[in-house]
Order: C-alpha cells, then sequence, then structure tokens
C-alpha cells in the first residue's frame, strides 16, 4: 500500500492572535466538539494551533490542498489517553479514522503536525452527475479494480448511510437486507451501529447466496446483533421486530432493480413506522426511467453512490425519495465521465463553461441586440416580463416588434429598449411571449435565419405545423412546459411526464434544436444528446409570467453571445437561484416574476 505524508507548522501567537478575534475564526475552523475541547484546556492558543496545524497537514497528505471541503469536514478529537485523531465528518463521513495517523508536537512558540494516509483521493468534483444503474455499474467495477478494493467501497457507502442516523447510542434500529451488493451495505452498516451502541437487527429478505463482498461483511458481523431470515421464522416476531425500531435501513434492492417487489420484501416494508433511510433507491424503485412496483416504502432520506440516479429526478419515484443525499464513496470523477453519463445536474461550475469573457474594451454593439416579437393587445404584461429580464442578461440592445398598444405600454415602462419596425441589426429573436397564435409572424421571425427563441403560442404554431422549424438553420431554443410538449409530439402529458429525459433528447437530436422542458427539474437537450438537469428553483416560479421572465433572459444571453446550450443552462440556472434568494426574503408565496426579472442577471457566473 502507498503512503502520503503531509506536515504543517504553525506559530501559536499567530493562531492566539485569532482567537481573540472571537466566533469567526472558531466556527469557520473547528466543530463543536473541537471547539468544547479548545475551551476546556488550560493552553487555549496551544490546542488550537496544533489542531490547525493537522487540519493543514491532512489536506497535505491527501494531495489536493482544502479542495472541495473545508476546515469543519474534519475533526482532530482525543482518545482516552488523549492521543489526538482524526475524524472525518461532513463532506468527507465516508472515509475512517483508522485511515490516518496523526502526531502533533509543541516546541517554543510553534507547534506542529504530521499525517500519514493511506487514502486515495482524487478531490470532490464540482461536476454533478445523473448515471444509469448500467454506468454506475461499469463505473464502480473500475474503481475497485484500478484504485479501491471493493469491500472498502462497501464500507464507505455503509459509512454514508450511518451519518444520516444521528445519535444512535440505545436506540433500536432494523436493517433489511437482500442478498445482492446493497445488502452488504446493510450488513456492513449493522456492525457500525452496533459498535455505536445501538441495538441492530439485520432481517434478510430471502435465503438466497450472498454476494462475495457481502458475505465478507457477514462473516464479521458482531455476536450480538440479531439477524434473522424472513422465510425461516414467525411472521408475528418480524413485524414485531421491525414495528419497534427507532429507525429503519432499506437495503433490500438497489439500482438493478426490475420487475416487482416479491411478496415477502413487499410485507418487510410494509411493518415500517419509523425514519428510514434508503440505501441507493427505495426497494422497488426502477432506477432508469423512475417507474415503481407496487409496495414501495416512502424513504425518509435515500442516500445514493457517486452520482444521482434518474430516478431521483423522474416521478413517480421521486416522491418515495425523501431528502436525496449523493455521498463520494471514493469514486473519482475521471472514472464518472469514462463510464459515462446519463445526463449532467446544473451547478455554478456548469453554467461558468459556457459563459464568454465579457471585455473591459467594449460599447452596446459589442453585446448584441435582441428583437422581440412579442405581446398582444390582450397580453401585454408577457412582452414587457420578457423585455426587463433580457435588459438584465447582459445584451446590448432590445428592440421591440408589437402592436402600437403594446409598444406604447413597453416605452413608458422601459425607456432602455427601442421599437423601430425592424433594426436590421439584430443577432438573435425572440417569438412568442403572449403573441396569440400568429402563423405568419413565426414564419417572418424564421426566415430572420437568426439565434431564435420559441416560446407559448410560437410553440402552438409549430404544433399545428412543424415544417417551419427549417426554415432557419441558425440555432434554435424551444421551451415548451409538458402541455406544449405533448402537443409537439402529439401525445399526453403523462407520456411526456413519464419520459422526460428520452423526450427531451429525441425531439432535440431529431430537429437539430435545443430543448428546455419545463417543469420541477427542468431538462435541457442538445442536439448532440447530451442532458442537463435543474435541481435548483422552488415551486414559487409556479405563477404566470416566470415562464416569459425565462425566455427574455435566455434570449437575451444568446443574443449577447452565448452559445444556445449556454444560453438555457445558464438561463435556468439563474431563475433557480434569483427565485432560491428571493424566497428566503419573501417565502415562497411573496415574490413575483417581475421581482424575479429585477434580479435575475445577478446570479450569472461571471468569468472576466
Amino acid at each position: 500500500m502507498k503512503y502520503k505524508v503531509g506536515t504543517d507548522i504553525e506559530e501559536i501567537a499567530r493562531i492566539g492572535d485569532l482567537l481573540k478575534k472571537g466566533d469567526v475564526f472558531f466556527k469557520r475552523c473547528f466543530t463543536e466538539n473541537e471547539i468544547s475541547y479548545i475551551e476546556n484546556k488550560g493552553k487555549a492558543e496551544e490546542s488550537a494551533a496544533g489542531m490547525f496545524c493537522a487540519k493543514e497537514a491532512f489536506s497535505k497528505a491527501l494531495g489536493t490542498g482544502f479542495s472541495n471541503f473545508g476546515f469543519r469536514d474534519i475533526e482532530i478529537l482525543h482518545d482516552d489517553k488523549g492521543k489526538p485523531y482524526i475524524h472525518p465528518v461532513g463532506r468527507l463521513a465516508y472515509m475512517s479514522s483508522s485511515d490516518f495517523e496523526l502526531s502533533i508536537s509543541h516546541s517554543g512558540n510553534y507547534a506542529t503536525a504530521t499525517v500519514i494516509s493511506s487514502v486515495v483521493y482524487t478531490g470532490l468534483s464540482e461536476r454533478e452527475y445523473i448515471m444509469s444503474s448500467g454506468q454506475m455499474k461499469t463505473a464502480d467495477k473500475l474503481t475497485h479494480e484500478r484504485i479501491v478494493p471493493s469491500v472498502k467501497l462497501m464500507e464507505n457507502a455503509a459509512r454514508a448511510l450511518l451519518s444520516e442516523f444521528g445519535t444512535v447510542k440505545g436506540k433500536k434500529a432494523v436493517i433489511l437486507c437482500g442478498s445482492g451488493n446493497n445488502g452488504g451495505d446493510g450488513v456492513c452498516l449493522a456492525s457500525m451501529l452496533f459498535e455505536k451502541g445501538c441495538l441492530v437487527s439485520v432481517i434478510f429478505s430471502d435465503n438466497k447466496s450472498l454476494s462475495a463482498d457481502s458475505k465478507y461483511y457477514f462473516d464479521r458481523l458482531k455476536e450480538g446483533i440479531d439477524v434473522l431470515f424472513y422465510s425461516s421464522i414467525n411472521e408475528s416476531q418480524i413485524r414485531e421486530v421491525i414495528s419497534e425500531a427507532d429507525f429503519a435501513a432499506d437495503c433490500i434492492f438497489g439500482t438493478g432493480f426490475s420487475g416487482n417487489l416479491p411478496e415477502n420484501a413487499k410485507k418487510l416494508l410494509s411493518y415500517i413506522k419509523c425514519f428510514t433511510v434508503a440505501c441507493d433507491v427505495p426497494s422497488g424503485v426502477r432506477s432508469d426511467d423512475g417507474s415503481i412496483s407496487e409496495g414501495v416504502h416512502v424513504a425518509d432520506v435515500t442516500v445514493t453512490f457517486g452520482a444521482a440516479k434518474p430516478c431521483h429526478y423522474l416521478y413517480p419515484a421521486k416522491d418515495f425519495c425523501g431528502k436525496i443525499i449523493v455521498a463520494d464513496i471514493g469514486i473519482p470523477n475521471d472514472i464518472i465521465e469514462e463510464s459515462g453519463f446519463e445526463a449532467e445536474i446544473i451547478t455554478e461550475s456548469t453554467v461558468k463553461d459556457f459563459v464568454p469573457s465579457r471585455p473591459e474594451n467594449s460599447n452596446k454593439g459589442t453585446f448584441g441586440t435582441l428583437c422581440l416579437s412579442c405581446g398582444s393587445e390582450n397580453m401585454p404584461g408577457a412582452a414587457l416580463l420578457a423585455l426587463k429580464a433580457a435588459l438584465v442578461s447582459g445584451v446590448g440592445l432590445c428592440t421591440v416588434e408589437s402592436t402600437e398598444n403594446v409598444k406604447k405600454l413597453l416605452q413608458s415602462q422601459v425607456p432602455e429598449a427601442i421599437y423601430p419596425s425592424s433594426s436590421g441589426r439584430e443577432t438573435a429573436v425572440l417569438v412568442g411571449c403572449g403573441l396569440t397564435k400568429n402563423k405568419e409572424e413565426v414564419r417572418r421571425q424564421l426566415e430572420k435565419n437568426l439565434p431564435t427563441l420559441l416560446d407559448a403560442d410560437a410553440l402552438n404554431v409549430l404544433a399545428d405545423d412543424i415544417s417551419l422549424l427549417c426554415l432557419n438553420d441558425s440555432p434554435k431554443i424551444l421551451t415548451p412546459h409538458p402541455l406544449e410538449m405533448a402537443r409537439l409530439i402529439r401525445k399526453t402529458v403523462s407520456d411526456v411526464e413519464s419520459n422526460r429525459f428520452g423526450i427531451a433528447r429525441n425531439f432535440a437530436e431529431k430537429y437539430q434544436c435545443v430543448l428546455l422542458l419545463k417543469g420541477h427539474h427542468t431538462v435541457i437537450a442538445s442536439p448532440d444528446g447530451r442532458l442537463w438537469v435543474s435541481k435548483s428553483g422552488n415551486s414559487g416560479l409556479a405563477k404566470g409570467g416566470s415562464g416569459d421572465v425565462l425566455s427574455g433572459f435566455i434570449a437575451g444571453l444568446l443574443a449577447s453571445g452565448f452559445s444556445a446550450e449556454g444560453a438555457a443552462v445558464c438561463g435556468v440556472f439563474c431563475q433557480g437561484r434569483a427565485s432560491e434568494f428571493l424566497t428566503e426574503k419573501k417565502g415562497l408565496r411573496g415574490y413575483t416574476p417581475s421581482d424575479v426579472a429585477s434580479i435575475i442577471g445577478r446570479f450569472i457566473p461571471e468569468c472576466i
């Protein structure tokens, strides 16, 4: 085994000066356990300096520095004899104290620490992915072949499950296990709970032979852990054990589940009345399409490993997962990418890849002109919201083509826009918001052969004549909600919602456009088959006008130089962030689409 060493030295007086500044330093660097230890020591400065050194040495031993984890993701604790040791927590909870050796020393005005690590750590990725069951199986295989033994991955998974139970000493836990590797995770979890003073019962749903890794941990179960098999024990006893538990772990079936839940598994799950953590997916959930079998138990928390799975973002499965935790168990990001993935979850890191630089030596012409063909006598507000959002996207100019009454209204509200019948200098077009179903206007705008965003009534026009998309070989973005999508492909809303990933991808590839399918966890598909999924935003956006704001903002980005994919990804991200910000200020019900339009631009990650 290859070991890595990290060392650090600090001036005690410097740490002492920081301590005098109060809670800021404490709370940034130390956990509550550490703060309590320091405050109860006679020489607080020396203790704090030594523990601070240990954390720095830890980061150096991993070889990454503080890469995507912080000071509070590790604790420096002390055993009964006062020897310090490393206790990984938070984002590093899957690691074990036994993976590290720590020595702290003091001499004069200096504290020093040395850490020896046996962990292979590549840094937690800023990227987040959604992987199918097959892709995840490949990633697991490659990881244990190249880097980490499979039993270690199982141990890391169990540790991630353990972190969701809180205080367990003196409480009763029941672990429901199958014969596969999910069951192995559960068996390993049982031992960890027992070591922490928990009363543990393990119940196997069948008598099938255990997988090799599961058997490894089964053979090491501690005496004192009750092991029961559903097929060989009185059902009333099983029901009693489960119903009396303070918390449960569902480890029967994982991402490889297909078909229907066996009756014995359904019965075991039906007896659960307590807080439940599901391992990877709730048993009976079909991972790749989000469908479910009868008898699935609703988890309070689902801990999944390496990457999210499609079912965590698709309905009806999403309703059974509870809070979703994606735990890093040691699968490197390069292996995830090598194994392939279904979609990328939109994060700030994702967006930054798409944001063009904004040069200082510039003028309004540098950042493009957006033409908005929006609004009608009965729906002028849609044009107003789209225009306001477009103007905070960073676009240089906005022009409006609409009825005279709409233009007069907009002129009184938005003096920054200009209102020629045709400027001839547009770099992108937005058509649809409040337009009414006007086929000739949609045709006219598409014939400009500019990057185009089509929304609302423009989509209804396309539903009647999809061939209009062929009038424009420039980049196009379509932004349907599920009903509009159903009209476009001549299917039902249920059809759309049951296969959001597949429908978005197929449409984008067929018509060579960017397809933004709105809804909870908006899906964006590119012409080359790539998918992005949003996890930001909330139900406060479920108000009339939110779609107009999104379309205006994305179209502004498109006009200012973003790619079609980049504009869609950035727009969804920023609207989600804006909604979360406003929810903190005004609550879910208290903010409006106008509020979103006024601040949405501030959430674009700047790349100078």
